[in-house]
């Protein structure tokens, strides 16, 4: 293939003059996207466990060892999370499990494997400067991408990014043992990444029959294949030793004579980067084979980047191998399934490395140079569209951590709200013990300043300000006595701080000059906002609790400003 002929040294300057520019453009996007990411994780923080992550505090209330072997090893659903279960038990153990050890730690854990794939590509490709930069940009973009909100601010989704990380870590290591001579340093590393991929998730073992098929690809020395071989077989037949399918022998039956609706689960689960319906994101999934087919086939004559092409391939059947498992488990959930922002992960990998495989493709010599401002505009415009979308999942962070936060409220005020409750755990049946236990340990929602702030004069652990100094409204105020024995009261509004400008940080609510409950703050009150310009966002509901009162006395709820020190304001009162 001769390709175009070469442009007039003039336009090939030009070219890369633009390529340049804009290759910081793009890195400045996959930078903002972090932040995006950041401060995502940052505005929907609750330190109250969630869903999955109330089984390590129910083990810890059963007397469990966190760190033995035993528990390590026990089945979670299909998987076996010995290493997302040591982030959890260390949080517990060692951070009052506050939330915030796993939460940073999925953050490290992308940027890791951003620096990782960011310096592969320098290394088997070449790259620097302005591809280089596209390159890390388009990287950044698709690791940290709000559409998997779920994976950034869940803590137990440790186990769902640290797969991705150890593949790409275990493919770089197979290349460079192959092109650094067998260094046995490389084969230990690339090996041992496996083993974590593989007893952080069930899709891990996808890793090991890739390594394999690359080994003998790249015909490495007998040593390597035999501890690929012999440890990959060792280490699986563990991990299905005394292994409990979850699921009945007639649904497996169901799921291998399904292969249509399997097929039809991946296209959308691959597709779901770009649409939130299923059958525009089943075409988006089909156009993503079709392109990965196109350009492993553009690419097979390159010996150009043979390194890189490899471990883009690995990794692309990586991600569609996830799929499969993925699509096997939980087809019969329908195809809306695909689209859970969870799963989002491993397809925006597959997006970002047919990315490269594109930006390889515009870097070929072969082409004319002006093939790189080109892509450099295509990502821009994908990052522009991302940028407009990310509102939405965004808005169900917040949405979920405020939920989660009033769940929070309601348990330090030792009100009984079922329906609150299940905000925070899908099974409420055990929540009452194991919040027993967190209060008992001073652990979680316990641990913190609000807490120790119960039964406690109002005026002593903040600055009481004046009524005009925040602005707000009650809009329903519910008695919860025929819910629970603890009875108490749900109030719910909205409140604005009109002097700094933003959202209270929570409620409090007092009687007789004392704490005796407590609210979040958050909800997405959009009307609220339309009638009022000055507001900067919509997240200023709220929902607070407070104890029976023991006297017919009047109810104030005051919102709070975390400021030093902190400062109270009136929103209004309920008469009794």
């Amino acid at each position: 293939m001769n390709g175009p002929a070469p442009l007039p040294q003039r336009q090939q300057q030009f070219a890369a003059w633009a390529a340049s520019t804009l290759s910081f453009a793009v890195l400045a996007g996959g930078l903002i996207t972090i932040a995006v990411a950041v401060h995502m994780v940052l505005v929907t923080y609750t330190s109250l466990p969630f869903s999955d992550a109330w089984t390590e505090i129910n083990a810890a209330v059963r007397g469990v060892n966190l760190f033995s072997p035993q528990w390590l090893w026990q089945q979670h659903n299909e998987h076996r999370i010995v290493l997302p279960k040591l982030f959890l038990a260390a949080d517990l153990l060692f951070f009052r499990s506050r939330q915030i050890f796993p939460l940073a730690s999925i953050l490290a854990i992308q940027v890791a494997h951003l620096l990782l794939l960011s310096w592969a590509v320098r290394e088997f490709a070449g790259w620097t400067r302005s591809t280089w930069r596209l390159a890390t940009g388009v990287l950044a973009f698709c690791l940290f991408c709000p559409s998997q909100w779920e994976n950034f601010v869940w803590p137990f989704q440790t186990c769902f990014v640290l797969p991705p990380l150890f593949a790409s870590l275990s493919f770089v290591a197979l290349l460079l043992y192959s092109e650094r001579h067998g260094s046995p340093g490389f084969l230990l590393l690339s090996i041992a990444a496996a083993l974590g991929a593989q007893y952080s998730l069930a899709n891990g073992n996808l890793v090991w029959p890739l390594l394999i098929a690359a080994a003998f690809w790249l015909a490495l020395d007998r040593r390597a294949l035999a501890a690929y071989v012999l440890t990959g077989s060792v280490s699986t037949f563990f991990f299905f030793h005394q292994y409990i399918l979850s699921y009945t022998p007639g649904r497996v039956a169901t799921s291998l004579v399904s292969p249509m609706k399997i097929f039809s689960f991946v296209l959308v689960y691959l597709g779901a980067a770009w649409s939130n319906v299923p059958v525009r994101a089943a075409i988006g999934g089909a156009c993503g084979l079709l392109s990965a087919v196109l350009l492993f086939w553009y690419h097979r004559k390159a010996p150009r980047a043979r390194a890189l092409l490899l471990l883009i391939l690995l990794t692309v059947l990586f991600c569609i191998g996830t799929a499969l498992l993925t699509a096997f488990a939980r087809w019969h959930m329908g195809p809306e399934q695909a689209l859970a922002p969870r799963y989002q992960t491993p397809v925006l990998l597959f997006w970002g490395e047919l990315a490269l495989l594109l930006l390889l493709a515009f870097d070929d010599r072969r082409w004319s140079a002006g093939l790189l401002p080109l892509f450099a505009l295509l990502m821009l415009v994908v990052f522009v569209r991302g940028a407009y979308q990310a509102v939405y999942p965004i808005r169900q962070a917040r949405w979920h951590g405020f939920q989660v936060n009033a769940a929070g409220a309601a348990l330090m005020t030792g009100v009984d709200d079922p329906r609150q409750f299940y905000y925070a755990a899908v099974d409420t049946a055990h929540i009452i013990q194991d919040v027993a236990y967190l209060r008992e340990q001073q652990l979680s929602i316990f641990a913190g300043d609000p807490y120790r702030q119960l039964h406690k004069p109002l005026a002593l652990t903040a600055q009481i300000l004046p009524r005009d100094s925040c602005t707000g409204e009650l809009q329903s105020v519910t008695p919860l006595a025929d819910q629970g024995v603890a009875g108490g009261v749900r109030v719910a509004g909205w409140t604005w701080d009109l002097v700094g400008h933003k959202p209270a940080s929570y409620i409090v609510v007092v009687s007789k000059g004392e704490i005796m409950g407590f609210g979040a703050v958050g909800d997405w009150r959009p009307t609220i906002r339309a009638l009022r310009r000055y507001m900067s966002t919509s997240f200023i509901g709220f929902t607070a609790y407070a104890e029976p009162s023991r006297s017919a006395t009047p109810i104030t709820i005051y919102a709070v400003m975390e400021k030093k020190p902190l400062e109270a304001c009136p929103v209004a009162t309920i008469q009794p």
